[in-house]
């Protein structure tokens, strides 16, 4: 998937010198095979019954270098092509690890959907556009739901908070629960919310620690909830109500 690091390591100077150097020993080889050639046919000493190197054995000689030229051309192509397979299964595994959180998000928000008129969309054979553009949605459908996850989050700064995959997918589960519970009325009257943002060293045109962090959610919300007492002191009905409360107290400042 990273590509800057796939072309370093595959499509950098080492895969070129071991490219030419191939080519170059084979061609070589096949010069050396024509001029033994030539001299084999002009020189009547060397059809000399009993000389050590026949034409035959210039013939082995010659396949087989030409067979090392076949190689030293075809490397880059089958290196190429093994990038390829490569890259197509890790989108394939990171489109299908996405699926938990992504279904509980565009359940609440459909809209966010960005191609609705996909047919036949199947996991083993999502590309890299295909994983891009569920990573958006699920992007999206996060900041949609950030209020609901600043609530739960209480006084914690929900914009700089980095919390743990355990407790950004507690947070994910009781937030996708209240924004599926409450009516139209008791909708959080809040602007979208950038919720458990990346760090700020990343490059931004490098999605993929962003993307492995929602993976790790979504791999959490898929094991389901966590054994032992609520880690935010919350229960899912006191969470509703909380929401309910919390949009009459808004309604009545207004």
């Amino acid at each position: 998937m990273c590509s800057p690091c796939r072309e370093a390591h595959w499509g950098g100077r080492p895969l070129r010198m071991v490219s030419l150097t191939l080519i170059s020993a084979g061609l070589a080889g096949l010069a050396v095979s024509c001029v033994f050639r030539f001299l084999w046919v002009n020189l009547p000493a060397l059809r000399v019954p009993g000389q050590p190197v026949t034409y035959v054995h210039n013939f082995i000689f010659g396949q087989a270098s030409a067979i090392l030229v076949c190689i030293g051309v075809g490397l880059p192509w089958l290196v190429s092509m093994v990038q390829v397979v490569q890259e197509r299964i890790v989108c394939c595994v990171q489109h299908r690890q996405l699926g938990q959180l992504w279904d509980g998000l565009m359940g609440v928000y459909p809209e966010l959907v960005l191609n609705d008129g996909r047919k036949n969309e199947k996991q083993w054979c999502a590309n890299s556009a295909d994983l891009y553009r569920r990573y958006v949605e699920c992007r999206d459908g996060l900041t949609r739901l950030g209020p609901y996850i600043g609530m739960l989050a209480g006084d914690k700064l929900i914009e700089e908070w980095n919390p743990t995959p355990q407790e950004a997918a507690r947070l994910v589960e009781r937030a996708l629960f209240i924004a599926a519970s409450s009516t139209d009325e008791i909708k959080l009257p809040k602007e979208p919310i950038f919720v458990f943002a990346p760090q700020p060293d990343l490059r931004d045109d490098d999605y993929e620690p962003d993307l492995n962090a929602l993976i790790k959610i979504s791999h959490e919300l898929k094991r389901g909830p966590a054994s032992g007492p609520d880690e935010c002191g919350i229960h899912a009905e006191a969470e509703l109500a909380g929401a309910e409360s919390f949009k009459l107290n808004v309604s009545g400042g207004s």
